[in-house]
């Protein structure tokens, strides 16, 4: 009867059958997992193939890139206009030529005096702007040899199909560009605490104003390069300590005090970049070393 039992209920082969058929699906897991892995690479391997890259977020500008082409062709444009000599006006006539094109009159509008001459000392970009009637409109400050304050000459310009840059119009006189007197950045940054770094500022900053590269030399990191200005001063005093970005932040500012040979103050800032140097580094012992002054090296 007991074994009648066993036959008709079937539990003890139900439970032995149930039990291979997990076995072998576990013997076979890892394959089914590896196929899977590879379905899954193909399918990305596929999609990389036949759907595009996303293309990568452009960083928003603040405002059109500087075109020195035009601008170098607007002060250009100002030096020839308003130079003139009465003795030889062939020679403001050839000056003009390669910026006065066809639909403006000769001289492009202004006919000097039939007496006397005008020089332009020297002339700089004052303003670039973007007029509703297109084009651009770049305001020169010029120095006149008669005149004691410079002139302000606006000379609107375009780019031809080919990219050439030409005179779009009739140049104008206008103010100057407006300005006031503003206020010294509000950031307040940590005051500089550690003596070997404030140290260290002081004297680099003392070797770089007296021009002093030798003496310089001694507290430059390896790699650093700085230029040395070109007037000789004498520092009288650091008043203000700062780092730029924290505590170790890589680079200080630093408000100090100089004199020139002449008997002139002067209160000026600057950044230099600090790190400290390892023990191990070949030609340097441990200690802060100044990497830049005010214009990073490209080989800091």
């Amino acid at each position: 009867m007991p074994a009648l039992a066993d036959k008709t209920s079937g539990g003890p082969r139900r439970r032995i059958g149930a039990s291979a058929r997990l076995g072998r699906a576990r013997a076979r897991a890892p394959r089914y997992a590896f196929l899977a892995l590879v379905l899954v690479l193909c399918l990305a391997g596929l999609r990389s193939i036949f759907a595009p890259p996303s293309a990568a977020p452009v960083p928003a500008r603040s405002g059109p890139p500087v075109d020195y082409a035009e601008q170098n062709f607007a002060v250009g444009f100002a030096r020839a206009y308003l130079t003139y000599d009465a003795a030889r006006p062939e020679a403001r006539e050839a000056a003009l030529r390669p910026f006065v094109g066809a639909g403006i009159e000769a001289g492009a509008g202004f006919t000097p005096p039939d007496h006397g001459s005008q020089e332009v000392w020297w002339a700089d970009v004052a303003q670039v702007q973007r007029p509703l009637a297109g084009g651009i409109a770049i305001t020169v400050a010029a120095q006149l040899s008669d005149s004691s304050e410079p002139v302000y000459l606006s000379v609107p310009v375009e780019r031809g199909r080919g990219g050439a840059i030409f005179l779009a119009g009739y140049p104008s006189f206008v103010g100057e560009p407006l300005r006031t007197a503003g206020h010294i950045s509000g950031r307040a940054g940590q005051p500089v605490s550690e003596e070997a770094v404030a140290a260290l500022v002081r004297r680099a900053l003392g070797n770089y104003l007296a021009g002093d590269a030798e003496d310089l030399s001694a507290d430059l990191a390896g790699a650093a390069t700085v230029t040395l200005p070109g007037v000789g001063l004498e520092l009288g005093g650091v008043e203000e300590l700062e780092w730029v970005d924290g505590e170790g932040g890589g680079a200080v500012l630093a408000t100090v005090s100089a004199t020139d040979p002449r008997g002139g103050s002067y209160t000026l800032r600057y950044e230099v970049g600090v790190r400290r140097s390892a023990a191990a580094e070949p030609g340097l012992g441990p200690g802060w070393r100044v990497t830049y002054v005010q214009a990073i090296s490209q080989d800091s």
